[in-house]
């Protein structure tokens, strides 16, 4: 086994006792050694995937077969031990050909992209030691050429931010028509692709909204949320309460007056999910609740209460049908 499968395996802690003994030693015998493999765990914690071609050689070939063979039979987030491996395995050559790399911040400089997949939540440290917490279904990009110069990150989905403090280098999210800039501050953004809006909700600080289509800005104070409607170019800034908006974090779930609709639209995103049900049957129900780490099941069985219905959960798709 070489050393990229035994660090593979060693993190996701699937390695025996020998290979763990064995990297242990490797890290302790050169001070990049040990540099290289926190840089690993780092990036593997914060599902950190640098966007380049992953070299083939014969390891590769077969588990890309593997991967091909066995595509249609995954689901998320029940991932098997291989496909964790796999994984492992498939970043440490996508981030560089030889561990050496890791040992360096300035060896490479093109984008990494930090992603979601349905239903999962993470979090990432950036090089300025920005805390970034990513929500369902979130893609977080940035170039690290540019980094020590200007501190700009792409945000597909939601996040939020508790960002360094640096007067020199602002923070800037780039949300396409819409930018977000601060010095240092905490607050949430949501730009999912689909949904026709864009929000940034100030928690703690100061920051300048930019329109960068319609010339605007605007400054948000904390306890403010900006929206603007990418249907007719219209936006509106209203107080909210905070510590709803960043709850999603911690596990919470908040909802507000939401329609069926926005509901099971929720829950998809919350959970991973696919909800399959009759759009007539539900269009009058509208629901308010929090949620506390609470498993879809338990979701369900506590909205039926309210409006009953059976449901179905099976691989991935839940089948509702209203009880008359």
């Amino acid at each position: 086994m070489n050393l990229e499968e035994k660090i593979g395996r060693y993190l996701i802690n699937e390695a025996s006792d020998f290979d763990k003994k064995s990297i242990d030693k490797w890290g302790s015998e050169k001070p990049e050694n040990k540099q290289a493999l926190e840089n690993l765990e780092n990036i593997w914690g914060a599902d950190v995937i640098k966007s380049n071609h992953i070299p083939s050689d014969s390891f590769i070939e077969r588990l890309n077969y593997r991967m091909r063979q066995d595509l249609s039979v995954i689901r998320r987030p029940n991932i098997t031990i291989f496909w964790k491996i796999a994984a492992a395995i498939l970043l440490l050559i996508a981030i560089g050909t030889s561990i050496g790399w890791l040992s360096k911040t300035d060896s490479y400089s093109g984008e990494l992209m930090v992603m979601t997949a349905n239903g999962q939540k993470s979090q990432t440290i950036l090089p300025d030691g920005t805390h970034v917490w990513l929500h369902s279904n979130t893609k977080l990009s940035y170039n690290l050429s540019e980094w020590s110069s200007k501190r700009i990150v792409k945000c597909d989905g939601e996040a939020y931010f508790e960002v360094t403090h640096d007067e020199s280098y602002p923070f800037i999210v780039d949300g396409g028509d819409t930018h977000v800039k601060v010095l240092g501050t905490k607050f949430n953004v949501r730009n999912y692709e689909g949904e026709g809006l864009f929000s940034t909700t100030l928690t703690e600080g100061k920051v300048e909204i930019i329109g960068t289509n319609s010339n605007t800005s605007r400054v948000l104070e904390p306890g403010e949320q900006y929206i603007l409607n990418r249907n007719n170019e219209s936006y509106r800034v209203q107080e909210v309460d905070v510590a709803i908006v960043k709850e999603w974090k911690e596990g919470i779930l908040v909802l507000e007056s939401v329609s069926f609709p926005e509901l099971t639209y929720r829950l998809e995103r919350f959970y991973g999910v696919k909800f399959v049900y009759d759009a007539n049957h539900f269009a009058e129900f509208h629901y308010s609740g929090t949620f506390d780490n609470l498993s879809l099941s338990q979701v369900l069985n506590i909205l039926k209460m309210t409006l009953p219905f059976n449901f179905e959960i099976n691989n991935g798709i839940v089948k509702l049908e209203k009880i008359n």
